[in-house]
This record gives structure tokens, C-alpha cells and sequence, in this order.
């Protein structure tokens, strides 16, 4: 798949295709801002309609062969009804904390979020569809119990910042951490030490290191910016 220069016989990427003039305006457009008419593909995971390259970017290369494979999820979501989805779909929630503060989001958008584990989602579909309606409110009730819960034990642990002191809930909230770790962290199965040697988490709370100079490689001579300026 993907756009072939017809000169050079390689491919280009999507936004350099453009710039060339191998798409016109209309079509480079369609392609680089896609609307629900281009997401002509389906991931059955999410029950999302989705563009080609946006399916392609949620699959992994296989070592082996080099092919793009999509991962079929063992979520219970994948085996709900679909009458259900879109009942769930239709009852939006309005949220004053967490990742959604100050949002109006859907149920199904809730229960598939990171605060709801595979075990507690399944739970809450079986007893939608098997009581239907009847406890929908009930089940609204316990996902917002859950995020506010999550919420309060992650804001209970810290970690030391550039400046401040920096809570799990902020890491959580910044997609540095994700509720699995959020979890062992409240239950005590791994310590704050551990989880600041994660690359993604120590750069987060450390930085990154920055550009300190320039090398003359005919001299191997170094020098900072600011001597080289001179």
C-alpha cells in the first residue's frame, strides 16, 4: 500500500506526495484531514471505522516475516452485542475529574477507557445485558466510582520532578503510566524507585539531555555553542 513516486519508482510519504503534485488538492486534502467518508476500514477491536494508515499504525510487524498483523484483542468489548454498543454509545456522562475533566463522553467511551480493567468491563456488560436498561444508571454509578477512586489513590503517591513533586495521578493523567502500573503502585507490588527507572517515565520526570556543543572532527576539538559563535 501507499503512494509510489512515478518517476523514481519508490514510495513517498503521504504529505510529500502532496507537495510534489502527485495529488491533486481535492484528493490531498481528503487523504491528509480524512472524514468518515475515507475511513472506509474497520477495526474490530474498537468498533471504530478508520482509514487504512490508521488501521495500519495499530498493527505490529512480525519479526519473522516483516508483515503488518492486526492484534485481535481478548477484550470482553470485542464479543459485546451490538445493539449494546450502540445503547452505550448513546448514554453520554459528564465528568468534573481525571483524564475527561470538564468532558461529555459516552459510557462505551468510559468502559473501554484505561480506568476500567478487562475483568471489571466484562462484568458490567454482563449485567447490562442481562437486566438491560433496568441498571444502567447503576452501572454509570460504579464506572464513576472507579475513576474517582483511581483518581484519589493515585494523587496519595509521588515522585520527584525537575521543580516539584509530581503525583501518579499526573503521570497516569499524562499517559506516562498506565492504570496497570497506577494498580501495582496502590497495591504495593512495585515501589516508586521501579517505576522512575522506566525510560519513559525517567524522561518525563528528568528530561532529556540537550545539545552541549559542536565537534571539529579534522581536530577532534569541542567546543560550546557559545565559543563557536564566537
Amino acid at each position: 500500500g501507499g503512494i509510489i513516486d512515478p518517476k523514481y519508482c519508490h514510495h513517498v510519504p503521504l504529505h510529500a506526495a502532496y507537495n510534489q503534485g502527485l495529488l491533486d488538492e481535492e484528493m490531498g486534502q481528503s487523504l491528509l484531514h480524512p472524514s468518515n467518508d475515507t475511513k472506509t476500514f474497520f477495526d474490530p477491536n474498537t468498533k471504530e471505522n478508520l482509514t487504512y494508515q490508521q488501521l495500519k499504525e495499530r498493527c505490529y510487524v512480525d519479526p519473522k516475516t516483516g508483515l503488518y498483523l492486526l492484534s485481535l484483542s481478548e477484550n470482553p468489548a470485542f464479543y459485546t452485542k451490538e445493539h449494546t454498543i450502540n445503547v452505550l454509545k448513546s448514554v453520554m456522562v459528564t465528568l468534573d475529574l481525571g483524564r475527561f475533566k470538564g468532558q461529555t463522553v459516552s459510557l462505551w467511551d468510559l468502559l473501554n477507557s484505561e480506568y476500567i480493567t478487562p475483568s471489571k468491563q466484562k462484568e458490567l456488560l454482563e449485567i447490562y445485558e442481562s437486566k438491560n436498561s433496568d441498571l444502567l444508571q447503576q452501572i454509570i454509578s460504579t464506572v464513576i466510582s472507579i475513576i474517582e477512586e483511581t483518581e484519589t489513590q493515585a494523587r496519595k503517591i509521588s515522585f520527584s520532578g525537575l521543580r516539584k513533586q509530581i503525583s501518579a495521578r499526573d503521570l497516569f493523567q499524562s499517559e506516562v503510566i498506565d492504570k496497570n502500573i497506577l494498580d501495582e503502585l496502590n497495591q504495593g507490588k512495585t515501589t516508586v524507585e521501579e517505576v522512575k527507572q522506566i525510560d519513559k517515565v525517567k524522561q518525563y520526570l528528568e528530561g532529556t539531555n540537550c545539545i552541549a556543543g559542536v565537534i571539529i572532527q579534522s581536530r577532534n576539538e569541542k567546543m560550546s555553542i557559545y565559543q563557536a559563535m564566537c
